[in-house]
């Protein structure tokens, strides 16, 4: 029997009033895909932090996110449900911010990359996460860690700021 921590998590609602699909093509531009084997092959040929480093900084572009997967929920949803449903999740991070937070504790594996879920609904875009900081306070209370999650709340309000205004 392992030991049970209570947490507060604060959950953001963003609705974006745009059409999924367009909102979904946005995000992607602006969080571009990390390309792991690229990562791979710098560390299998023992490239060097600064060359490791360099590359994480140049896939995560204007955003200073990157996605490292997705979840198409919504595929599975719709054949089961029988009618169409838009949803997916995403993990999102950014390694030389979350390399800072493992510093804390490895207990930060369950936090970062962290989820943004999308879904349509009627005609809209909703966007939902924990906000960074909420969870990351559970990683360590040093004031370096309490820095990042304001960062990534920054983040993540300039992206849905971007989301919003994007060409409707």
């Amino acid at each position: 029997r392992g030991d049970t921590v209570e947490i507060n998590l604060q959950l953001q609602r963003v609705e974006i009033n745009r059409p999924y699909g367009a909102v979904i093509t946005d995000f992607e531009k602006n969080v571009p895909l990390v390309d792991l084997p690229r990562l791979h092959d710098l560390v299998d040929n023992a490239a060097g932090a600064d060359a490791v480093m360099s590359a994480i900084k140049s896939m995560a572009g204007a955003s200073h996110l990157t996605r490292f997967c997705s979840i198409s929920s919504g595929e599975l949803f719709s054949i089961l449900e029988g009618t169409p449903v838009e949803s997916v999740k995403y993990l999102v991070g950014n390694a030389l911010i979350a390399q800072k937070i493992f510093r804390h504790g490895l207990t930060a594996g369950l936090y970062v990359p962290f989820v943004l879920n999308f879904y349509g609904h009627h005609g809209k875009t909703i966007l939902e996460y924990f906000l960074p900081s909420s969870f990351l306070v559970n990683v360590s209370r040093d004031t370096e860690v309490t820095g990042i999650g304001q960062t990534l709340d920054g983040l993540m309000v300039e992206l849905v700021g971007k989301l919003n205004t994007a060409t409707k």
